[in-house]
Parts: structure tokens; C-alpha cells; sequence
């Protein structure tokens, strides 16, 4: 779990991550409880 200053920040966060572990991500906004599901990494088949 880690704190960034925006969805964009965050999302380019996810996109890293995924680079050594593909899979789902959720990111929560603490002060308006939205929360978005990404789902990065993974190759096409």
C-alpha cells in the first residue's frame, strides 16, 4: 500500500508495480472512499 498525490500518480504507480507483478490493482481514494480496479501486466494471449 502506498500514498500518492493523484489518480494519475497513482496510476502510473500500478503501471510500474506490474512490471514484476501483473495482476489486479485497487486504488482508494481515502477522502471520497472511490476506489478504481485496474488490472495491468498481463500479456495478450
Amino acid at each position: 500500500m502506498e500514498e500518492t498525490q493523484s489518480l494519475v500518480d497513482a496510476k502510473a504507480r500500478v503501471q510500474k508495480l506490474a512490471e514484476l507483478s501483473p495482476g489486479e490493482y485497487i486504488i482508494s481514494n481515502r477522502a471520497t472512499g472511490e476506489r478504481v480496479s485496474i488490472t495491468a501486466g498481463r500479456k495478450p494471449d
